[in-house]
């Protein structure tokens, strides 16, 4: 469980929703796990909010080992930590400084699929502007591998969504305009 299969990114009312979906079980309950894996995983959607990958966290490599996907310069990074079945820390920050932006944010977790609502202000971005946006993830029982995606664009610009066939959390929320 855990390996990435797809990100989207929808902004509306000054909120970031973020969704990642995995093939198998994106929060998996301690019964869940199989015997001999371990229930520890972390869920990062990263943000290249200035657009110059000569910023922040360049992401072609990361701790030494090459990621294989177009470098942007991270200036923001979203995590959902989740640990013996339970989220371990939901935190928005600089992946350089550390520096916190914020902690315990609005999520979602059900079967493949998790849900995050930012607001702009945390990440220091507004209505017309634009980001390149990725993600990945690493889990404990894959000793640590990584799942990287490539960065796609986000413009910060209000659309309609229709939220049929969707879950039923954050992101089927979703306003219809």
């Amino acid at each position: 469980s855990g390996d990435v299969k797809m990100i989207q990114a929808v902004y509306e009312d000054d909120q970031l929703y973020l969704r990642m979906v995995v093939y198998g079980i994106i929060a998996p309950s301690v019964g869940d796990t199989p015997a001999g894996m371990e229930n520890r995983y972390y869920y990062h959607w990263i943000l290249d909010t200035d657009n110059d990958v000569n910023s922040g966290f360049n992401n072609s490599e990361y701790e030494g080992n090459p990621t294989g996907v177009d470098p942007i310069g991270v200036d923001v990074v979203v995590m959902v930590a989740w640990k013996d079945g339970n989220p371990g820390g939901l935190e928005v920050y600089d992946p350089i400084t550390e520096e916190v932006f914020l902690e315990n944010f609005d999520f979602a977790a059900s079967g493949d699929s998790m849900e995050v609502v930012i607001p702009l202000e945390a990440i220091g971005v507004s209505e017309g502007d634009t980001a390149s946006f990725s993600a990945f993830q690493e889990g404990a029982s894959d000793d640590w591998s990584v799942d990287w995606l490539e960065p796609a664009t986000l413009e910060f610009a209000p659309m309609s969504v229709r939220p049929e066939d969707k879950l039923s959390t954050t992101w089927a929320n979703l306003k219809v305009r």
